[in-house]
Formats: C-alpha cells, sequence, structure tokens
C-alpha cells in the first residue's frame, strides 16, 4: 500500500474541504434565499455548535487508541515494553487536551467573528463581490505567515497567490447581473473585514493548534455555552428579532441549519484544520479558491449555462494553487535564515503530536 507525504495529504485535505463548500453552498442558498431565513447570527451559532460532535469522534478515537495498546502490552511479556512509552499517535490525544481547550477559547471570538461578518456582509452585497473580496485574505494571510510564522518565500507562490485573486477578479467580470442583492460598498467593507478575520483565524490555527479533532470540540462546547444563551436572550427581549425569527423558522429550516453545521463546519473545517497543519496557512487559503473551478463542474452537471469567464476564472486559479505549491517547494530548498524558524519543524511537532 502506498505511503502518501504529509504534504500530498494536506493538499488532498483541502481540495475535500473546497468540495464540501461548494455543496454546501446550495443548502445556504435554500435557507437564506428560497426559505428567507435571513438570521446569519443564529446561523453561525447552531453551525459552530455542531461541533461538539467530534467530542464523539475524539472518545472513539482514544478508545481504538487504547485497545491497540493494550494489544502492544500483551503480544510481548518483556518488561521493557512495558516501560517503553507509546508512540506518539497514541500518547498525544491524551497530552495535549487542556493546550487545545486554550487554544479554542483564544481562537472562538476571532473564528465566531470572521463567520458572522461574512453572513452579514452578504446579506448587504451580491454574492459574486463576497466571494471576490474574500479572496484577498490569501494575501494578508500569505504576509501575516511569512511575518509571524517565518513561512518561506518565492517568485512562484507570490504569483500564484495574485492569480488566485486574478481568478476570482474574472468571476465578477463574467457576472455583472448579479442574482442576489445590488453591491453595496458597506456590505463589501464588511465582507473585507471577515477576510481579516479569517487571516488571523489561519495564523492563530497554525501556531496554537496541534490535534483539530480536539481542537473544533472545545470551540464547538465553548460557542454552544455561549452563542445559545445569546440566541435565547435576544428571542426573548427583543421582538425586532423574533418576530422575523419565528416567522421564517420551520423544521426544514432546522433541518437545514444541522446539516449545513455537521457537513459545512464539523466535517470540512476539520479537513482544513488538517490542511493548514499538513502545508501552510498560504497554501490552504489559496486553496479557498478551489472553489470556482468546483463551482464551474457543477454548474455543467446540473445543466446550468457557464460562460467563457467562468472557464477562464476556474483555469488562473487552478494553476494559482499549482504555483503557490510549486512556490513553496522552491523556497524550502533556499538557504533559510538562521533566525527564522522553519514551518517545517512545526509540522514535525505536529506530527508528533504536542508542544514541549
Amino acid at each position: 500500500m502506498p505511503r502518501f507525504t504529509p504534504w500530498v495529504l494536506g493538499v488532498a485535505s483541502i481540495t475535500v474541504c473546497a468540495v464540501i463548500w461548494t455543496a454546501a453552498s446550495v443548502v445556504k442558498k435554500r435557507i437564506f434565499n428560497d426559505l428567507s431565513f435571513d438570521q446569519p447570527f443564529a446561523l453561525s451559532v447552531v453551525a459552530n455548535a455542531c461541533y461538539v460532535v467530534h467530542f464523539l469522534s475524539w472518545g472513539v478515537r482514544s478508545a481504538v487508541a487504547s485497545r491497540r495498546a493494550g494489544r502492544r502490552r500483551r503480544a510481548d511479556n518483556r518488561v521493557e515494553l512495558l516501560e517503553t512509552p507509546l508512540p506518539p499517535e497514541l500518547a498525544a490525544p491524551d497530552r495535549t487536551w487542556r493546550a487545545e481547550a486554550w487554544a479554542a477559547l483564544l481562537i472562538m471570538p476571532v473564528f465566531f467573528a470572521g463567520q458572522w461578518s461574512y453572513g452579514v456582509g452578504l446579506a448587504m452585497t451580491s454574492v459574486t463581490s463576497s466571494t471576490v473580496i474574500c479572496t484577498t485574505s490569501s494575501v494578508t494571510t500569505f504576509l501575516g505567515s511569512r511575518y509571524f510564522l517565518s513561512e518561506p518565500s518565492s517568485a512562484k507562490k507570490w504569483l500564484g497567490v495574485l492569480l488566485c485573486i486574478a481568478g476570482a477578479v474574472l468571476l465578477l467580470q463574467g457576472d455583472r447581473a448579479p442574482s442576489g442583492p445590488a453591491p453595496s460598498w458597506v456590505g463589501d467593507l464588511i465582507c473585507w473585514l471577515s477576510a481579516l478575520f479569517y487571516s488571523a483565524y489561519v495564523l492563530l490555527v497554525r501556531a496554537l493548534v496541534r490535534d483539530p479533532l480536539q481542537f473544533f470540540s472545545f470551540l464547538g462546547a465553548y460557542v454552544l455555552l455561549l452563542g445559545g444563551p445569546a440566541v435565547a436572550l435576544l428571542l426573548h427581549f427583543s421582538p425586532a428579532y423574533a418576530g422575523p425569527f419565528w416567522a421564517s423558522f420551520s423544521p426544514e429550516v432546522l433541518w437545514l441549519l444541522l446539516l449545513t453545521g455537521l457537513l459545512d463546519n464539523a466535517l470540512s473545517q476539520f479537513f482544513w484544520a488538517q490542511g493548514v497543519l499538513l502545508t501552510s496557512p498560504t497554501v490552504a487559503t489559496a486553496g479557498l479558491g478551489l472553489t470556482i473551478p468546483l463551482s464551474v463542474a457543477s454548474d455543467l452537471l446540473l445543466g446550468h449555462s457557464v460562460g467563457p469567464w467562468q472557464y477562464a476564472a476556474s483555469a488562473v486559479v487552478g494553476v494559482g494553487f499549482l504555483l503557490v505549491n510549486l512556490g513553496h517547494h522552491a523556497a524550502k530548498e533556499e538557504p533559510a535564515d538562521d533566525n527564522a524558524a522553519p514551518l517545517s519543524e512545526t509540522r514535525q511537532e505536529a506530527a508528533g503530536g504536542g508542544r514541549q
């Protein structure tokens, strides 16, 4: 059975995440447009609270690890085996949960602010404009990762980041008559703030998180404990909020909210965090642009018309994502600064399962 490098697994995780995001956009469109449930705060709370399902996954993983460790001990009765520490993949989960809990507590406000502000901005501007603006996060993420995490830089990587943004601009050019609300500079500004929150979130995950399963478990618990009461208070004390909420709320809305939370949040964000840890923040953020060619592919499968601008945007984004990956490897081969902390060392710590 072939063994894949961590980089290949990371790129595969990012690709799976982009596929889930593209599919989830159909569900969100139905929630906001077809069912008229324009409640971005409630959507963010319910969707992000679904991360608590990872506590079940964490428990299953711990049980499997304990069982495998027991088999190792029973396979050999020598005392030395009992004194030998467990492999990192078995010992790490129970050793780092406190650190992941603190990381989740620190990152949760930034993460929630990014998602909530994007929902607010999306309601005030067009879908295409919000997509293009959020794509600019690849630049801020690259600059922040370069400055704070010493991520290697190269001309190919810069060109790849710019091509990812160019692909989003081409998509905007081909969508001059958006089906959603007309573009608004206020909505665009809020979407831009959301992109900044997202960049900060990516950098914090890369710097602080080692076990995405534990991290998202605590993240969901914090959102549930803080966001749940906040929604309840709004429904109780704010008639202006409660009226539209209950008018558009239905069992179908609840089912779609849970579906969005389980797929678009709990599952896709887990793959995305794995991609960040196994590659780099810039590669993971550039991977957001993969939703453009995937959206074109979904339109073709559904029989929707696709114009030349969409094809051009897909090709440019694909080339840009490839150059970001090639540029990262090319930069790693160059002589490193003695004072820099290469990301490869951080990935080795992540693979080893914990902080020192």
